[in-house]
């Protein structure tokens, strides 16, 4: 809300929708208004398919007809930018991290302009270093890896930008030197970077994206 242009209370677009009849019986030329952001968005495909983010493009807007799921006649708008989200907590083993990956990346590549695939992978291992429990999570989570990898390998080409997180929560049992690790999508690796870089680093692939034309 602190972009101007998403801010309701600054900036609203005007729909196809009139506020209905007016004194004189007529239908009113005042239309209902709407912002570009919107949560929860539905899709032309199967029942119940929605997106956690979308933003309007300013000139679809006008063609809204129902003011209610902000649609054009029976169908959703196609937005402009479409973001989905995920953590951990629908990713909890490698089968339904890769079913997530695929999942948003086909609701993502729907965007007219970008899609943006945002995954916080956060972990919270209490072990001592050279424990066999922290050993056999090493393991769960370089196949956590090589499962971004081999997907993002085959999308690359897309209009779908992803920010990919693997965060190291601190515990007492052992020193952790780097707690985030990133996935670049444009060397198909990970990397770890220091908390105080993670903006910039953001900043960079979102810039990458721009001048790759992904």
């Amino acid at each position: 809300m602190k972009i101007s242009s998403f801010d309701p209370f600054k900036r609203l677009y005007k729909t196809q929708v009139s506020i209905g009849k007016n004194k004189k019986g007529e239908i009113s030329a005042n239309k209902y208004f709407t912002m570009l952001i919107h949560k929860e968005y539905g899709h032309n495909t199967k029942i119940g398919e929605r997106s956690d983010i979308v933003i309007f493009d300013a000139e679809d807007a006008t063609m809204i007809n129902d003011p209610i799921n902000l649609k054009d006649g029976q169908k959703y708008l196609t937005p402009k930018y479409i973001f989905e989200f995920g953590t951990e907590k629908s990713a909890g083993v490698l089968k339904t991290y890769k079913k997530h990956l695929e999942n948003d990346f086909k609701k993502l590549s729907k965007s007219k302009d970008k899609g943006f695939l945002i995954h916080i992978q956060r972990r919270f291992v209490r072990a001592r270093q050279g424990s066999g429990r922290l050993i056999n999570n090493q393991i769960k989570l370089k196949y956590y890896e090589q499962a971004t990898a081999e997907f993002w390998s085959n999308k690359h080409d897309s209009n779908v930008i992803p920010l990919i997180f693997y965060v190291e929560i601190g515990v007492q049992e052992r020193n952790i030197g780097s707690k985030v690790k990133i996935f670049d999508p444009y060397e198909n690796k990970w990397k770890r970077i220091n908390l105080k870089s993670i903006e910039n680093e953001i900043i960079r692939i979102l810039t990458e994206g721009d001048k790759s034309g992904n």
